[in-house]
């Protein structure tokens, strides 16, 4: 198998996580109606076991090596848990290995959600690789259907900022298409032109166009603004 070879957890290791394991619902939240309570109560014990082994091993390498030893034990933990890592992956930019991950809770079983897509198009956005993002969201609007939503937007128009050269016109296009979509779908225009949105349409087309855009659809430019 490829990327980077599967730590091997110490005894220390062990020690310092099974003293992390908490009793879930502690925090005060309720389970949500209509859940099996007994995966519910599982599922938040792996999520924060995995957030606890990410502050002490925060290339993610530890908490995918549990992930795996779970799979194998028969408890798959939900897909928070699994985003939580492919995050780790993605902030060392270790995009490959953030994939490998991906392809891993896919075949375990368990669905992407919004936030899976965006982890993942987010180390591709920050080098620029534009047309890896394009075809990532494309799987997105295969898998939910609808619009990029604000936060998949901003990371798409900020990959075409960072690509070389900068790609302008392919982000206007897309702009364009969010407004249009949110028009059509009755969604006010401010939930999609959000500053995230702005600013990052200000660096790839500059702030003339953007204010030029955000005129013709009724948006107030001010949010291009940090």
């Amino acid at each position: 198998e490829g990327g980077r070879p599967q730590p091997r957890l110490t005894a220390e290791q062990e020690e310092a996580l099974s003293r992390m394991m908490v009793q879930p619902g502690d925090d005060g939240e309720s389970l949500a109606p209509g859940t099996d309570i007994e995966y519910e109560l599982a599922d938040r014990a792996a999520e924060y076991r995995i957030k606890r082994t990410l502050e002490f091993c925060p290339d993610g390498d530890l908490a995918r090596g549990i992930i795996r030893e779970m799979c194998l034990n028969g408890t798959v933990p939900g897909v928070r848990t699994w985003n939580a890592v492919i995050e780790a992956l993605g902030e060392q930019g270790a995009l490959d290995d953030a994939l490998g991950l991906f392809s891993e809770m896919q075949t375990a079983g368990v669905a992407a959600n919004a936030v899976t897509y965006d982890l993942l198009a987010s180390p591709a956005m920050r080098r620029g690789e534009f047309r890896f993002v394009e075809k990532l969201y494309a799987a997105k609007a295969n898998d939910f259907g609808g619009g990029l939503g604000a936060a998949s937007l901003a990371i798409l128009l900020n990959a075409y900022a960072n690509g070389r050269p900068p790609q302008a016109a392919l982000a206007e296009a897309a702009f364009i298409n969010e407004m249009d979509y949110s028009k059509a779908e009755g969604i006010p225009v401010e939930s999609a032109a959000t500053s995230e949105v702005l600013q990052a349409l200000r660096r790839v087309v500059g702030l003339n166009q953007t204010c030029e855009l955000c005129w013709e659809f009724g948006v107030n430019p001010a949010g291009a603004f940090p």
